[in-house]
């Protein structure tokens, strides 16, 4: 696949699947990762990411939270950045929760491959987008 200038960040604690996600996501994208939800916040006003792959079990700010916070931007092109959610979590209020935040899918870690994970990345990141 060519290489895209849309900017992913990467929102997981977890150093090895950080790293698997990354690893398939670089060069074909630009990656940002963060290990906690404050620096995902800090990423999304520094990097402004087209995409959002996060993790909602995380340290110093929830998945939750920074869905929250996120959503709640002032800036309208940051506050409906589209989020992938990718999590341990499966119980039925845990994804209504998120739900309520517009997110475009929700995965469970255990169910999803990085074949399905990123073809839904490259079908979001090419939405809308004539030019590759």
């Amino acid at each position: 696949m060519s290489y895209s200038d849309k900017k992913i960040l990467v929102v997981e604690d977890d150093d090895m699947l950080r790293n698997v996600i990354l690893s398939q996501l670089i060069g074909r994208y630009l990656v940002v990762p963060a290990k906690d939800g404050e620096e995902a916040l800090h990423q999304v006003e520094a990097s402004r990411p087209d995409l959002i792959v996060l993790d909602l079990l995380l340290p110093k700010l929830d998945g939750f939270k920074f869905l929250e916070k996120l959503r709640a931007m002032p800036e309208q092109v940051l506050a409906k950045t589209p989020v992938l959610v990718v999590s341990n979590l499966s119980d039925n209020e845990s994804i209504e929760k998120v739900t309520k935040y517009k997110v475009e899918a929700y995965f469970m870690k255990s169910d999803v491959t990085m074949g399905i994970l990123t073809k839904r990345i490259d079908r979001i990141c090419n939405a809308g987008s004539s030019q590759k």
